[in-house]
């Protein structure tokens, strides 16, 4: 586990937001429980992979939306700005790493996650920055593959 706690989801329109224990695993699914489970293999009632997802920052400074491959949206909204921040910061960076991980450093994901926010156009005030620290070493001591290009040519007989 990355980072749990509780954050208020969106149920529906009419229901509003809802305090959900949150866990963001280090197999990059982010799960939500109605209330912090007792038991360790307990069912979530919801998760996401957050392999192919999207994330927006809201402009009230607490709340983001997380957005999955297969269009499953989490709205959540945090105690507060610090908290929020924190929590994208780690959705992030367990989206990288996952990702260096699905494809085994042969080229640098780091630079392609980002928070959907577009600064022209938002002045809103949105503060968040980040810049995801990125591997360098791959698994086996040697060095990461950054040019794919490398991986379509044809082996010398």
């Amino acid at each position: 586990m990355l980072m749990e706690g509780y954050l208020k989801k969106k149920l529906s329109l009419l229901k509003g937001y809802r305090d959900q224990w949150f866990v963001l695993t280090k197999d990059g699914y982010l799960k939500y429980y109605v209330e912090k489970p007792i038991e360790e293999d307990q069912k979530p009632k919801g998760q996401m992979l957050l392999l192919l997802s999207d994330m927006n920052e809201k402009s009230d400074h607490v709340s983001f939306k997380v957005k999955s491959a297969n269009n499953n949206v989490f709205r959540l909204r945090a105690e507060n700005r610090e908290k929020r921040n924190a929590w994208i910061k780690a959705i992030i960076e367990a989206k990288t790493k996952l990702n260096n991980r699905m494809f085994k450093g042969f080229y640098d994901t780091g630079e392609r996650l980002q928070i959907n926010v577009d600064q022209e156009n938002d002045d809103t005030g949105c503060d968040f920055d980040y810049t995801p620290e990125l591997e360098t070493v791959s698994e086996d001591g040697g060095a990461i593959e950054t040019d794919i290009s490398s991986l379509f040519k044809t082996p010398k007989k």
